[in-house]
């Protein structure tokens, strides 16, 4: 579950994906069993969020992690490398960000 608060540190990651509108079921399917089955094993991993956008073209995965040593360490696994491949992706844009202020 996500935690956001501005005292504990964690490292918060928005992962925008853009998608083909009419994939957008199956990429959320892939993406929700990759992050059921082994994202969330890995070490340092707090919670993955998925939203979708209204026209259906983004994905946006508000995920957090320990620190960015585990963030990058997950993004560097051959199996990580392999699922972005096999994903119906257009697009990723991924920032890694702080919390400011949480209320």
């Amino acid at each position: 579950m996500a935690v956001i608060d501005q005292y504990r540190g964690i490292l918060t990651v928005l992962i925008e994906i853009e998608v083909v509108e009419s994939t957008i079921e199956e990429t959320l399917q892939n993406l929700k069993d990759f992050t059921l089955s082994f994202v969330k094993l890995q070490p340092g991993f707090i919670s993955a969020n998925l939203h979708r956008s209204e026209d259906d073209t983004k994905i946006i995965n508000y995920a957090q992690w320990k620190n960015k040593e585990d963030f990058e360490r997950f993004l560097s696994l051959e199996e990580t490398q392999q699922k972005m491949k096999e994903l119906k992706i257009i697009k990723t844009n991924i920032t890694l960000m702080k919390v400011a202020l949480a209320t």
